[in-house]
């Protein structure tokens, strides 16, 4: 009789719950075991150079240089630490104790991007991916425009290289 008692209890418990609560549970249930089908390298590319264009268009220097491979983003960083540091020498500019340098180039860049343009600064159009196992070619048209000048320059190549399942940019290059 107990069991029946604490059998009738927990229905009774699970009915007023899906009463209250039924939609949020039944979502939690199915987001559990939903899960979103893996994106196409296509996709994934595709998202890499949008991430590439919005962190550049909008002057976020550091952003733009997360989008290439490792390799790439650490030669590009050491390139410039070891040009600022130059420059604050050459300058005059040397640091205080406790910082790096008073040029930062990253200010820079987000500061030379919105002198220059008030829309996007660079885009690609009419991109071709050509896949391989561990590269990608996407041939684009490159647009280039500030309010002084407009510049297009076609066939261009974004080289993409895939790390830890998603693919960064290796080189930006004219063919």
């Amino acid at each position: 009789m107990k069991k029946i008692i604490l059998f009738l209890l927990i229905a009774l418990l699970l009915y007023i719950a899906f009463d209250l609560y039924g939609e949020q549970i039944l979502s939690t249930i199915n987001s559990f075991f939903e899960k979103e089908p893996p994106k196409s390298d296509e996709e994934l590319i595709n998202e890499r150079i949008d991430e590439f264009l919005y962190c550049y268009n909008s002057g976020d220097f550091d952003g733009a240089v997360e989008c290439f491979d490792k390799k790439t983003r650490n030669t590009l960083k050491s390139t410039l630490n070891v040009t600022k540091t130059a420059l604050g020498a050459f300058s005059g500019c040397h640091p205080i104790i406790g910082m790096t340098s008073s040029l930062n180039y990253a200010d820079l860049f987000g500061m030379s991007v919105g002198m220059v343009s008030d829309g996007d600064l660079l885009k690609f159009e009419d991109r071709k991916i050509t896949l391989n196992d561990s590269e990608a070619y996407v041939n684009a048209k490159m647009l280039y425009n500030t309010e002084y000048y407009s510049q297009e320059i076609d066939d261009t190549i974004i080289v993409m290289k895939r790390e830890k399942g998603n693919w960064y940019i290796s080189n930006i290059k004219n063919k």
